[in-house]
């Protein structure tokens, strides 16, 4: 490994560790403001998470556009600091605290996150500006959510705050390259390989960006086996989105098995923020409807999302000038993502695995669906 690795090893390690210090403090001040609170509220439990988004993982990997995310979150179901409430200061412009405590009184959850995600076209051994495909972008992003539900329980909303820094130098290039070489060794073949556009990518240098989003998520069904298990359940969500991703969005979601965690809880894409704002049951880690859920969760998911798009800075660039962008006519008003997956948990793990495809995201010659593989750890954490 390269001295200028080592380099960038240490920062990715440091914006993690103050990442995670913070939230910690944070943690550790929320249970201190709250330590006069009903007992229901020490009863919630708080996880943290690990998510990693790769091409690599499904069967056509075809190693291009969205093709590698990685992040970490922490969730706590508690009131919390000014840390954790950086949604708040848009929610009340927009009144939206108006409809929340009207609507949505109950049960509030705050989570924050770190994600990387990089975007490349098809073909990586090219130096020079691909023209006639999307060009590469990359974005370092800290995500803040805050999920409350109705009193019944059936509806829940999300909003969502992100600042970012879209074409760090080597934020994705160096994790990328590594990977390719680690699987290229493994596998004992001549590809993936490493990329070499990264110099061409959207807003190459660092730009700041940020993007705020609500989404409305509802239970349209339940088939239960208990009045503590589901064995079905049917949701759909309503969400939009203003920022570097301007976009609404409309879904319906399934989930089939053992089934003991509210339909929020079920977070099937941690990255959404990163790799398109999604928020599908954004309030991450928790169960909040079961407090003290069985030990034992197993089911499958299945999820059917539409987008209209009006912006997208990950493909159209924002104020610097970039080596390739996209124009507004370029790219697809409307696309689509299927996504099929399992998850498992046992006490206070859960791991899950689920593959997604996603239509066509622009209108050049080498436009095309892609798909890509997402695994997710949780952990309760015991405090």
């Amino acid at each position: 490994m390269t001295n200028l690795n080592y380099v960038f090893l240490r920062q990715l390690l440091l914006i993690f560790g103050l990442f995670i210090g913070l939230s910690f403090q944070t943690f550790s001040q929320s249970s201190d403001n709250n330590s006069q609170k009903s007992s229901v509220w020490s009863t919630r439990p708080n996880f943290t998470g690990l998510y990693f988004d790769q091409d690599l993982f499904v069967s056509n990997n075809e190693d291009r556009d969205y093709t590698m995310g990685l992040g970490f979150n922490f969730s706590v179901a508690s009131d919390a600091n000014v840390l954790w409430r950086l949604t708040e200061p848009v929610d009340e412009f927009l009144h939206i605290d108006e409809i929340r405590s009207k609507h949505f009184p109950d049960s509030s959850t705050y989570n924050t996150s770190i994600g990387i995600a990089a975007f490349t076209p098809d073909d990586l051994a090219a130096e020079d500006p691909i023209l006639d495909d999307r060009p590469y972008s990359s974005i370092l992003s800290f995500s803040w959510l805050h999920t409350s539900v109705d009193r019944e329980g059936k509806r829940s909303l999300t909003t969502q705050f992100t600042i970012g820094i879209i074409g760090i130098p080597g934020i994705a290039e160096r994790p990328q390259t590594w990977f390719h070489q680690a699987y290229r060794k493994a596998a004992d073949k001549d590809t993936p390989v490493d990329p070499q556009g990264w110099d061409n990518q959207i807003s190459d240098g660092g730009e700041p960006t940020a993007l705020y989003a609500l989404s409305l998520q509802q239970e349209l069904y339940t088939l239960e086996t208990n009045e503590e298990q589901k064995f079905l359940e049917l949701t759909s969500t309503l969400g939009g989105s203003i920022g570097y991703y301007t976009m609404a969005q409309a879904g319906v979601q399934a989930r089939l098995g053992l089934i003991n965690s509210a339909f929020y809880s079920h977070d099937i894409n941690p990255g959404s923020s990163i790799n398109k704002s999604r928020n599908d049951a954004s309030a991450k880690y928790k169960y909040m409807l079961n407090t003290q859920p069985k030990n034992l969760e197993l089911y499958l998911f299945v999820r059917y999302t539409g987008y209209a798009v009006g912006y997208n800075a990950l493909l159209q660039g924002q104020f610097f000038d970039s080596e390739h962008e996209l124009n507004a006519s370029e790219l697809e008003p409307f696309f689509y993502e299927e996504q099929y997956g399992a998850a498992f948990r046992y006490k206070s793990i859960r791991v899950s695995y689920s593959e997604i495809t996603r239509s066509e995201e622009h209108e050049l010659t080498q436009a095309r669906e892609h798909s890509w593989g997402s695994l997710q750890v949780e952990c309760r954490i015991p405090f």
